[in-house]
């Protein structure tokens, strides 16, 4: 039923735009994953449910907590669920609306029991980012728990070398660009004077075009204070790839 669910969403997509369709949900898989009454999985597009560290096991409070949240609010409701693609699991993307019209991102957004993940970014990014702002900034949600604090660029390497955050895990990092570097077409931000184990943001030949279109240029970032998302790499220190430009904030004014 599930892959009959997405190939029809699919056939859907191709024939014109994407019709909203109600659908129960039989049970909440975490906080940004559903389990739909006919059999589908549905990923709200654009957000990063809380996560347990790489490894870990038993339940994981902030994780459990955000997705005994979900359960709770749409327990026996019909949403409103738009799907506009699939991801490499075949679950079903998009997004779903509650019964009094409110838009079930940006509830889950302002509980702070969810993370904006910057790639699949729309044009509500915006509105979405402010939500999320205003949870941390009240300590809502995963925002009460340090774990999920964002991180300080210049503080990351020793973070990284004593286990403290981990490769794979997905991060919010603020700091200021010391250096934009092109080698070989890949562009590198370096948030720190030794490029060999500080904290980099890098953007492939690809994704620096897109950029482009969407009218920002790295270049310009030299001297600046931003904000990335992302999963962590380590590679040279510790990195985030930056494929979306939904994946960063420019806190200053060029």
């Amino acid at each position: 039923m599930c892959r009959l669910l997405l190939l029809c969403c699919l056939l859907a997509g191709l024939a014109g735009p994407a019709v909203a369709q109600t659908h129960a949900v039989a049970e909440t898989l975490d906080a940004v994953t559903l389990r739909l009454a006919d059999g589908g999985v549905l990923r709200l597009a654009g957000l990063v449910a809380p996560q347990p560290p790489l490894g870990y096991r038993g339940v994981w409070r902030s994780a459990e907590r955000a997705r005994q949240g979900v359960e709770a609010l749409v327990r026996g409701l019909d949403l409103e669920v738009t799907v506009t693609g699939a991801d490499r699991w075949g679950r079903s993307v998009g997004a779903a609306v509650l019964p009094d019209g409110r838009d079930l991102a940006e509830v889950l957004l302002g509980a702070g029991w969810a993370m904006v993940a910057g790639h699949e970014a729309g044009a509500d990014q915006g509105a979405r980012l402010r939500q999320e702002a205003e949870a941390r900034a009240e300590e809502r949600g995963l925002w009460s728990d340090a774990y999920y604090r964002v991180r300080a660029a210049e503080r990351l390497p020793e973070e990284l070398a004593a286990d403290e955050v981990s490769p794979g895990r997905f991060l919010l990092v603020e700091g200021r660009v010391l250096d934009v570097a092109v080698v070989r077409g890949r562009t590198y931000l370096n948030f720190g004077a030794d490029w060999r184990s500080d904290f980099t943001a890098t953007l492939s030949p690809e994704a620096r075009r897109q950029f482009r279109e969407a009218g920002l240029d790295a270049r310009e970032w030299q001297g600046l204070r931003l904000r990335l998302r992302g999963w962590l790499l380590s590679w040279n220190g510790p990195m985030i790839e930056l494929s979306d430009p939904g994946q960063v904030e420019v806190l200053e004014d060029p």
